[in-house]
This record gives structure tokens, sequence and C-alpha cells, in this order.
């Protein structure tokens, strides 16, 4: 399905620019903040998440809120996803660093994604009663996040299989046909998570790598 067009002036442009956290305040720290937000858009949803909902949970006035985030809801909720985003790209990237050879870097990547795939899944519902604003809001962040994904899968790929030895569009194409593996596997498995879907992914880079090896 085609990510709606977002209307001039539409409120997805301040959520996807958002201006930079204040300086923390004592007694309410920004992590808190994004803690309980976190749960209540996993909890109500983007429409229904309010801001003062969120005081009221934390036991403060909104104006305690809006200190943190003076853009609102835009800028808190683009912030919510901003770490959530974050935590799992940084997550993927140290099991790379500390992971061996190309094939043990790419598994380690994507038993990263499992892992930690079904909280970040559940920021990205598709769904009709969202309204045109936030699904375009949704759609853009993840497709940022996809983006980011497939840039490390293409590094590793690359150094798998000598850089300068295929063109970029064909590096891109495999990384992007991995990618698609993977989202299928943690789409199936991640709620259910065990040694089978571990053992799926362990193949899934088998195969990929014997066809590299081809190559070499």
């Amino acid at each position: 399905m085609r990510a709606p067009t977002a209307r001039p002036g539409a409120r997805v442009g301040r959520f996807a620019r958002g201006k930079a956290p204040r300086a923390p305040r004592p007694g309410l720290e920004q992590e808190r903040i994004l803690d309980a937000a976190l749960g209540l858009v996993l909890g109500r949803g983007l429409r229904r998440t309010r801001m003062a909902e969120l005081a009221r949970r934390l036991g403060v006035v909104p104006s305690a809120l809006h200190y943190h985030f003076p853009g609102g809801k835009d800028e808190l909720v683009a912030a919510v996803f901003e770490r959530e985003e974050t935590r799992l790209l940084s997550a993927m990237e140290r099991a790379v660093a500390e992971a061996g050879d190309a094939r043990g870097r790419l598994l380690a990547l994507a038993l990263a994604r499992l892992r930690n795939a079904t909280r970040l899944g559940r920021l990205y519902p598709i769904d009709e009663s969202i309204g045109d604003e936030i699904q375009a809001f949704v759609m853009q962040r993840r497709h940022r996040f996809l983006r980011r994904e497939r840039r490390m899968i293409g590094h590793i790929l690359r150094d798998a299989a000598g850089r300068g030895r295929f063109s970029e569009t064909a590096i891109d194409l495999l990384a992007a046909a991995f990618q698609g593996a993977l989202f299928n596997v943690t789409r199936t498995f991640a709620p259910r998570r065990g040694r089978r879907s571990e053992a799926i992914l362990a193949e899934v880079v088998d195969l990929l790598f014997r066809g590299v090896g081809r190559y070499r």
C-alpha cells in the first residue's frame, strides 16, 4: 500500500522535524517521560495519545512536559520513535562489532533484529483508522529505519563479496532481498522467538553466502 501524501502544512512535517529538547529540568528526566510516552503510544495508539494523560501518569502538570518538549505531542512522539529506532540499530551494531567473519556479522545483525523487533514493530501500525497525517508520519519513520538497516546489511555484503567486484546496484538489490527475508522471519517468529526462528535465520544466511562464495 502506498503511503498517503501528507497535505501541505500537515502535522507530519512537525513530527519529522522536531526541535532539540531543552536541558533537563530537575525532578523530571526526559528518559522517564519517553518511557511513559512509549507505554502510552503502545497501549493507546498515536491518535489517542494525549499530553494531558501523559502528565497525569507521571504525576506532573502538563507544563512540565512542555518544558522538555516545547513542540508538544509532535516533538515528543518524534523523540519516542527516534529513541526506539536508535536502540535497535545500536543493538545490531554492537552485535555486528562482536562477531567474526562476514557470515557471523550478518547472522549477528539478523539475530539482534529478531530479539528486538517486537516493540519497534508495534510502533509501526498500518491501520486505516489512524488517519492520513499520522500514517504518513509512521510510514516515513519506518522507511527511514529500513534505509539505515539496509545500509548496514550492504556494508557487510560488500566486505564479503570483495569491494569493487560487483556493482553497487547488485549489492543494494541483494541487501534488499536479505532485508525482506529478515522482515518476514521476524514478523512470523518475533512473538514466539526461539531456536527454530534462529535456525531459520542461520539457514538464510548460509544460503546467501554460498551464492556469494561462488564468485570469490
